[in-house]
């Protein structure tokens, strides 16, 4: 969990940094550029997290299914608009 901490700390500063002075946007088109990005790294960890459940041989099929519904809920994914 640590290394995974370090890791996101590692890559937000990365992001940062390419975008603006010190890391402030100079503009809309910098804004759109990071808003975009992190929406893409999301989806992306929101994946990997689906998947590494999935392929998880310990869990029955209601286990994947209650892990994947809870991990949605968790991150604002209810479905219920």
């Amino acid at each position: 969990m640590k290394q995974k901490l370090e890791e996101a700390k590692e890559y937000a500063e990365s992001v940062i940094d390419s975008f603006g002075t010190n890391g402030v946007p100079n503009g809309v088109s910098d804004i759109k550029d990071m808003i975009a990005l992190s929406f893409e790294n999301g989806t992306s960890w929101l994946s990997n997290q689906i998947k590494s459940i999935i392929l998880d041989d310990t869990l029955t099929d209601g286990e994947v299914i209650d892990n994947i519904s809870e991990l949605l809920n968790q991150q604002g994914c209810t479905g219920t608009d």
